[in-house]
């Protein structure tokens, strides 16, 4: 009885949070950590691009824990990056545009870079970042090289290994499996001078905002302890 009765009210702060995140036009995030280092993860300019790692290990793959400051309970979620060539750290703080991938997407990164497929893109990159929940961490950076591979400008990221371009090809053959209602792109408000794309600020994610038990991949832990009066932290593997 106790059990139902918490899944009861996880589920009733999932709903709360989904409609308060589709209703925003923005919102403000703390961002906390990622999963996951990859040493084997593909580099296309010098140094260690995308989230910062531990020592020289490579680059955070998989989820990312970030809290929503913005909302009551302030929510800790999980967010998926599609923005390989910016950075963060954690602690940062930002306000981010919240666009659903059945809006107009006017105000995404890949809106800004002019690409003639926005929609479609990021209905793969959502459908690759719901496979992170049912493989093996040791596919979790083929999975992101996937995802950054499609989500970045043409030429501008190398070429993944052939596992990572068999993830490419299953997402460019199933995203239509995606709802575009369940799914939104967190843009941070400073890649936009009001009028005009920047590019700056930090990276851009996607969110799931599906409250089903069955779909929620990313913020049911952060949920969860908040229910029971702490907050869950993730550390590195």
């Amino acid at each position: 009885m106790k059990f139902a009765t918490l899944n009861s009210l996880v589920l009733a702060l999932l709903g709360a949070f989904a409609v308060g995140l589709s209703a925003q036009a923005s919102e403000n995030l703390k961002f906390l950590n990622g999963y996951v280092t990859a040493p084997g993860v593909v580099t296309s300019e010098p140094g260690e691009p995308g989230p910062p790692a531990e020592g020289a290990q490579g680059v955070y793959v998989g989820p990312y824990t970030a809290q929503v400051t913005s909302l009551p309970g302030q929510p800790i979620i999980d967010v998926f990056c599609v923005d390989y060539f910016h950075d963060i750290t954690p602690g940062t703080t930002w306000t981010a545009y919240t666009e659903s991938l059945n809006g107009s997407l006017s105000l995404t990164r890949l809106a800004g870079e002019g690409s003639s497929t926005v929609q479609k893109t990021y209905l793969e990159a959502a459908w690759l970042a719901s496979q992170f929940a049912s493989n093996p961490t040791t596919s979790w950076a083929d999975i992101d090289n996937a995802i950054w591979y499609l989500t970045s400008p043409p030429g501008s990221f190398n070429t993944p290994d052939a596992a990572a371009l068999s993830w490419v090809g299953m997402a460019m053959a199933d995203y239509g499996s995606v709802n575009p209602n369940s799914w939104e792109v967190l843009t941070d408000v400073t890649a936009w001078n009001g009028s005009t794309y920047t590019n700056g600020g930090t990276q851009e994610y996607l969110v799931n905002v599906t409250p089903e038990p069955g779909s929620i991949i990313l913020f049911g832990t952060g949920l969860v302890g908040i229910v029971l009066g702490g907050v869950v932290k993730r550390s590195l593997a």
